[in-house]
């Protein structure tokens, strides 16, 4: 497992290193070469919502149903000898900014990041060796990423910041705008149209004021 993390830093070498100092992360700077060391995960969270996530190809999925926690994960993977983990949340919460603050109040330390658009929260819980994200979907709904260890060898630490840089969400509200995108379509139609009623009455007077100078 550790080949292929060394094999992603080498790829890596450009992108910045520590997680936590970023503010903004995107996808289309991993480079190819870096991609194609994993695949994308689809994860449904609920109707009309599910979150994309780039996993490194040493990495196999867990049996979430065996996991005994409080808080289960929908997803986690983890290399062969389980030394490191990616577990991904949808956590109902009573309120957004509550939550972070009792990740706070819990010894995170907490940073602002976006990540391919999406504002989201960064975390550190040195005490527990998690590292992670937060991305609030609703006033009640987050989704968190979690590794660990968080403090891994450097290979760990870039692969990391790929899995972190690949998160996308994709919901109702790309739905409601391709539906907004569809209406400007046939506005722009009825447009067209009302312009071809103008020019062909336009014709017709010319032919009628034709036949009155004849």
């Amino acid at each position: 497992m550790k080949k292929l993390f060394a094999v992603v830093l080498f790829l890596c070498m450009f992108c910045t290193c520590a997680f936590a100092e970023s503010t903004a992360l995107s996808w289309e700077n991993i480079p190819e070469e870096t991609q194609a060391a994993g695949q994308f995960t689809q994860i449904a969270l609920a109707e009309d919502l599910a979150l994309f996530c780039w996993i490194p190809a040493n990495m196999a999925a867990v049996d979430v149903s065996t996991i005994e926690a409080e808080a289960a994960p929908v997803e986690a993977y983890q290399t062969e000898d389980g030394a490191y983990t990616v577990s991904i949340f949808a956590l109902q919460v009573n309120d957004v900014d509550e939550y972070l603050g009792s990740l706070e109040a819990n010894g995170a330390e907490l940073g602002d990041v976006e990540i391919n658009g999406i504002e989201a929260v960064s975390f550190v819980q040195r005490d527990n060796g998690v590292e992670g994200v937060v991305i609030p979907v609703s006033d009640e709904l987050v989704l968190s990423i979690a590794c660990t260890p968080a403090d891994g060898d450097e290979g760990w630490d870039q692969v990391k910041g790929v899995i972190f840089s690949s998160i996308q969400v994709a919901g109702e509200a790309e739905e409601a705008n391709e539906d907004d995108v569809e209406a400007g379509e046939d506005e722009a139609d009825d447009e067209e149209v009302d312009e071809d009623e103008v020019d062909d009455e336009e014709v017709d007077d010319e032919e009628v004021d034709e036949d009155d100078a004849d």
